[in-house]
């Protein structure tokens, strides 16, 4: 799936429900996911939690997927009213298209930030895991072990400042 950018919006509203997503995890996710973040660092392993886990987990994978496509079909009308906005420069009328812009932009940033930056960091997360020949199964032990700080199986393999600092909503790096 094509990443968007942030580049394409212009911005949250204030006041704009976050949907299922905290937040302060979306703001997290970002620089992971999307590759035109101010913060992105390319070649970072990307990061998941348990909390993200299970926030998946609780809605059907219908719904992620709709909203990774309905994420895509604004981005697609986010673009051609600004095509179209760049024809009509400084004409009249020109602000019904400027509102519909903003308003394009608003849906775009809560579509992301409410939901589809999970779906994107889900499955960068498990693609990175899955092109390593790493079991996606021994992946979701791993995160269960660190945020329950339990001595499992896994246990060993987590540095001692990661048993200590054990968190459900830690974002641990795939590597």
């Amino acid at each position: 799936m094509p990443r968007p950018s942030t580049r394409d919006a212009g911005g949250p509203s204030a006041g704009l429900s976050h949907g299922l997503v905290p937040p302060h995890l979306a703001q997290q996710l970002t620089r992971f996911v999307y590759e035109n973040d101010p913060l992105h660092v390319p070649g970072l392993a990307p990061r998941w939690s348990l909390e993200l886990e299970l926030i998946w987990r609780t809605v059907p994978p219908d719904f992620w997927l709709n909203k990774a496509k309905e994420e895509a079909t604004v981005l697609k009308q986010l673009s051609a009213v600004k095509t179209k906005l760049k024809q009509l420069e400084g004409a009249r009328g020109s602000h019904v298209l400027e509102n519909t812009r903003r308003e394009l932009a608003d849906r775009w940033h809560a579509i992301k930030m409410g939901y589809s930056v999970v779906f994107h960091a889900r499955y960068d997360f498990f693609l990175w895991l899955t092109t390593r020949d790493i079991c996606c199964e021994y992946a979701y032990q791993a995160l269960e072990e660190f945020a329950e700080g339990t001595d499992g199986s896994l246990s060993m393999y987590w540095p001692e400042t990661a048993r200590r600092t054990c968190s459900e909503g830690k974002l641990l790096p795939a590597d």
